[in-house]
């Protein structure tokens, strides 16, 4: 069985690669929205952020991005949202979706 995944996840950690990869592998489609600028090679990622991206200092950008967040989860209508950062994606993704959310405590 396929699943539309929307991943929120900073496509600068050494994870999201990973897991986007592995989904897709597997059959299921995937669309990223990402609050850094970095684009990942084979992987449909869309940014989400503001300029210029500061990790730890524009922690209001979560909150600012959560309407665009909505935006491209209403537009990719995805099975599963999957947000591996606990404190920002998984903040934005539970605050812009109503439908079924994974959330991870990852670290760096």
């Amino acid at each position: 069985m396929s699943l539309r995944v929307a991943m929120l996840a900073h496509s600068d950690a050494p994870w999201t690669p990973l897991y986007g990869a592995a989904l897709q592998e597997r059959g299921h489609v995937i669309k990223i929205g990402s609050f850094h600028e970095a684009k990942l090679a084979g992987l449909d990622c869309e940014f989400l952020g503001t300029r210029p991206f500061l990790p730890g200092r524009n922690r209001m950008d979560y909150l600012w991005g959560v309407r665009r967040a909505a935006r491209l989860l209403r537009s990719f209508r995805p099975d599963v949202v999957f947000a591996p950062f606990l404190s920002s994606n998984g903040l934005v993704a539970c605050l812009a979706w109503r439908g079924p959310v994974v959330v991870s405590a990852c670290d760096y």
